[in-house]
Formats: structure tokens, sequence, C-alpha cells
């Protein structure tokens, strides 16, 4: 599992990730999962489950499977809590904290957890453009741009519930979590523009500030009903989430001349960038152990969601001396979505040999609505997602296993947002409200040998991929080039890959974890005129060794290495890693502190 500096989780070299929180969709943007999770305490935590193949019982979406982050529920009776207090010592100073407190009493357990997190950083970038007018004519302008921005982070988290156990074989339960986030970003942006000899001719300065305060408040309200001895049981979930982000960004853009004169009147642009997101959910899972061999499940679910986002965009008027509205980039857009789904799985032992059947059926509404512009799309389609495990045990050291499974990926919120976000004066980066759904066939072959050697191959085969995609074009009268960038459904992607992880406690004292994971990634297909057929292999590798001395003190190595890779469908990462020396550390005991 690696993250990328956008925040993006892919799995094995595959992106497309559904990141869960105690087994619910988090509905959050890559940018906004990654703030979440970098300030949630890691103590948090009970355990992390890794799904390449999810089953049925899950939503159908994510290419590469889904990370459900499982929570600590406290089982002990009384009250107890925690206080966790934390510095991060780097060029910008970063303190995330929380509190977490639970009270059990007799049919009652209440619980709740508060963090505030002070997180600053930098941006530091250096871009080179080569730029023509299209694929079929030579290059004519040239630009370097250097960017330094700073951006800050002041977030608020919380979260609460109860839990009411009515019987020992029912439990109610009703919860609330959210956030309150205040995030801006500054930054200053010089672009040297050079024409087709090479000659420096321009030269940009940019200076932007963006801001987005976001609220987030989610309520569920659950039902678990044990039915019988051997685990059996029927649940039931209702979620309510609401998202208010009152965006805003400033662009004040000076164009000079090589020569250092004005070369047009400054551009200055101030937007507002108000969204509003409703999302509604309620579903029901059935369990039916039927023996100890056999176990089926079935359940539906449905959800709707409403995003409103609008962007109000003015721009300075140099003749009139004030603001006017920019009514060519404004617009007020309106999406909505329903997915109904409904589910049965099959699994089945027999002797050595056991097997998952599963088949998920999900239907999908969605319409589309831009007022100001008055442009409108409804969509409607029904898809069905087989999932298949094949397991053999030779024996108590090895175990065989194949599965297929299929997924879909459907487009974001903010992807099929048409707004246009200013970067600067020649860049801007636009939603695709045209986005098409991409489809992925997933096959995985293992091998486990006694729980330590897990060796995998698997095979991915999407279509309808949605990429991230620049295009350029001159506005009339200037000679320069604006750069769009934006997201497209433009190739087909096949994906081939083999990892390895060992994993064995060599003594009683030292543990030990290997790492390994290779994948070849190839794209057919058109985007306009342009044919593309673009592969490339990567590889990235870790290791983790802990040793434990005497009297609770332990020791810690680490490293990591990531081969030169795609992070998106645009950007060629270099290579990177890095390695660790943990300082000895101790811990201490109840016999310890009684001393």
């Amino acid at each position: 599992m690696t993250v990328d500096n956008d925040g993006k989780v892919s799995l094995r070299g595959k992106a497309g990730v559904i990141v869960m929180i105690d087994g619910k969709p988090t509905y959050l943007s890559a940018q906004d999962l990654a703030n979440y999770l970098k300030n949630m305490p890691a103590n948090q935590l009970d355990q992390i489950e890794i799904m390449t193949q999810p089953p049925a019982k899950y939503d159908a979406a994510g290419n590469s499977g889904i990370i459900n982050l499982v929570t600590k529920k406290n089982k002990s009776n009384g009250f107890n809590a925690s206080v966790t207090l934390s510095a991060i010592i780097a060029r910008y100073f970063k303190s995330p904290n929380s509190i977490n407190f639970n009270w059990r009493q007799g049919k009652f357990n209440v619980y709740g957890n508060y963090g505030y997190a002070w997180w600053e950083g930098f941006n530091d970038s250096h871009d080179n453009n080569s730029q023509r007018e299209n694929a079929s004519t030579p290059f004519d302008r040239y630009s370097q741009a250097h960017t330094y921005g700073r951006y800050s982070d002041r977030e608020h988290s919380f979260r609460a519930g109860v839990d009411y156990f009515a019987d020992k074989n029912t439990t109610l339960g009703i919860s609330v979590n959210g956030t309150v986030d205040k995030q801006w970003f500054t930054s200053g942006t010089t672009t040297n523009f050079y024409d087709s000899l090479h000659n420096f001719v321009q030269y940009n300065i940019a200076q932007s500030l963006n801001k987005t305060p976001e609220t987030h408040v989610g309520f569920n309200a659950s039902l678990v009903r044990k039915l019988d001895t051997k685990g059996s049981e029927l649940s039931v979930d209702a979620d309510y989430i609401f998202y208010n982000t009152q965006g805003s960004l400033t662009s004040n853009n000076y164009l000079y001349n090589a020569d250092k004169r004005p070369s047009d009147d400054p551009y200055l642009l101030n937007g507002r960038l108000p969204s509003l997101i409703d999302i509604y959910s309620v579903k029901s899972d059935y369990k039916k152990v039927l023996s100890a061999n056999s176990t089926f499940e079935a359940g539906v679910k449905s959800s709707y969601v409403k995003t409103d986002n609008n962007a109000v965009y003015s721009l300075y008027d140099n003749g009139l001396k004030n603001w006017v509205p920019d009514t060519a980039i404004s617009n007020h857009f309106i999406y909505k979505e329903n997915i109904n789904a409904a589910y049965v799985n099959l699994r089945q032992t027999i002797k050595k040999f056991s097997m998952q059947l599963g088949l998920r059926a999900e239907q999908t509404n969605t319409q589309g609505d831009q007022s100001v512009k008055d442009m409108r799309f409804k969509r409607d389609y029904i898809q069905l997602f087989p999932t298949t495990y094949f397991t053999y045990k030779t024996n108590d050291n090895n175990t065989f296993g194949v599965s297929f499974g299929r997924r879909i990926e459907r487009p974001s919120y903010q992807s099929l947002n048409p707004f246009r976000f200013q970067l600067d004066r020649y860049n801007y980066e636009e939603g695709n409200p045209n986005l098409q759904p991409q489809f992925s066939n997933n096959i995985e072959l293992s091998y486990n040998y006694k729980g330590q050697l897990n060796v995998s191959a698997n095979y991915t085969r999407t279509t309808d991929i949605m990429n991230e995609a620049q295009y350029t074009f001159k506005a009339q009268g200037d000679s320069n080039y604006t750069t769009v960038g934006t997201t497209r459904n433009f190739a087909a992607e096949r994906q081939v890959g083999f990892s390895v992880n060992y994993s064995r406690q060599l003594t009683q004292a030292w543990n030990l974890n290997v790492f390994f994971n290779v994948y070849n990634h190839r794209y057919t297909g058109a985007l306009d005129s342009t044919a593309i057929d673009v592969s490339y292999t990567s590889f990235n590798a870790n290791f983790n060794s802990q040793y434990k001395f005497k009297k609770g003190w332990t020791a810690e190595i680490s490293g990591w290495y990531s081969a030169q890779d795609y992070v998106n469908g645009i950007q060629l990462a270099d290579g990177r890693g890095c390695s660790r020396l943990a300082e000895p550390s101790r811990s201490w005991t109840e016999r310890d502190r009684s001393r």
C-alpha cells in the first residue's frame, strides 16, 4: 500500500482504492481523506483490513480494492480516557492532538473523542513545458515555471456515540462524527516564456490565495441482532452526512516583457466557490450459518447524494477601475446520484477445498444540471458484479488460491463538476460532466506457506479508464498558450503484478517483515486524434525489523524504496526511498510502575 504526494492511495501499484472506516465509506476526496487520516491518532485503530478482492457484501466501487480502518471498541466496564499530544519538527511545525474517552456500565456504552491538529507545510515545484497547437505541428512555445506555496490547516474533529445492549442478542447504536476544518494556501509563481527559437520574451508573476473552510457532520443509527449461537445475524444501518464548504480564490497576475515593461493590464480574479453535499444511505445485511462448513449472506443498500456547487467569479476591469462579474466562467452545478444494490454470497468448505461465490447488482441513476449555462444530462444503468474465490489447502503448511472479481469506479463528485479552478493567468483546472464510469476485471493467484510467506500474481483489465489530461489553446490576441487540466475517458489499461511478502518471528525477541512488488501497466487508446500506447514497469519494496530487549526496551530499523513510476496518467515521478533507525524505546509495564 502506497500513498502519493496528493494523498491518493494505491494497492500493489493499482490506483482506485476505497478507504472505509468501520465498514462505512468516507465519501471524501483523496486530498480531504489524506487530511483526515493524517490528523487521526494511530492509537485509535484496532486493525487495518486490506481487501484486494472484496466480496459481494461490499460496494462494487474501487478499481483495486478496499482498505477498512477498524477503530478500537473498549469492552471493559467503568470509565477510561487518554490524551495524546504530538509534535512534528520539520521545516514548518505540525501538531496533531486528541482526547479519547469510554464509559461502559450495564447495558450502556458511551464513547467519544476530540482532536485538534495544527498543520503547516509548503510546496516547491519547478515545471518545464513544451507547447504546440496540436500533435501534428511543431513546438513553438516553451515555458519554465517556479512555484513556492505555503499551506496551513487547523482542524477540529470529533466522534461520539452510544451503544445500548437491549439483551444478549440485540445491540442498538447511534453516533455522530465530524470535522470543522480551515485550510488556506498562498503561493507565488513566476513563469518565463520563450519563443520557438528559445528566446526569452515574457514572464508572468502570479500571486494566489485559496481558502477552503469546511464543515462535515455525519449521523449513524444501527441495529445488530444475533439470530442463533452459530454466528447468524441481521444488521441494519442508516446514515446521513453533509458537507458545507465555503471556498474562495484570489489570483493576481502581472505580465511583463523581457525588458521588464508591462506587456498587458494586470489580470485580477476573485472567486467564491461554495459547495454543499448531502448523503443519505440505508442498508441491511443478513448472515445465516447453515453449518460449520457453509454460510449464506444477502443484503440490500440504497444511497442518495445531492451536490450543489456554485462558482461566482469577478474580474477587475482596468478601464472602469472596478470589479465586474465574469459570466464566462461563473456557473452553478447541481448533481444527484441514486445507487440501489442487492447481493447474495455463499461460502462452502469441502475437506481441503473451499469456495466463495457472490453476485452483486447495482442500479445507478445520475442527473446533472448546469443552471447558468442551461445544460443537463441524465444517465441510468444496471451492472452485475460477480466474485469468486477458490482455495485448496494441501496440508497445514501450503495453501493455494485463485479469485476473480469485477469492479466499478464512478467519477467523483469533484471530477464531474464543470467549474473552472484558476491556478494562474495561463493555467486552470476544470471538471468534466461527460465522464463515464470505468470497469475492471481482476484475477489473482496466491500461495501461502505456514502463514509466513505470501506470494501472489494479479492481472487487471480496465476499460474507459479515467485519467488526468492536459490540453492547450491560445486565447485571441495572446501569443502564450493556456493549459487546461481535466479528467477524460481515453484509454484501456492492462496491469500485471507480482508480489512477495515474508513475515516471521525469527526468535522470541526478533521479528522481520519484507515486502517486494513489481508491476507493469500498459495504456492503449486515443486522446482526440492522438493515438496512445504507453507501457512501463515499476516496483516498490520495504522492510521492517524489530528487536525486543529485556525490561521493556525495543529497537527498530525500517526502510522502503519506490522506483520511477507514474503518480497519475501524465506525471512521471523519480525513484525515491528512505531508511530509518528508530531510537531504542521502553514500554513500561504495570510491574515496572509498582516498583
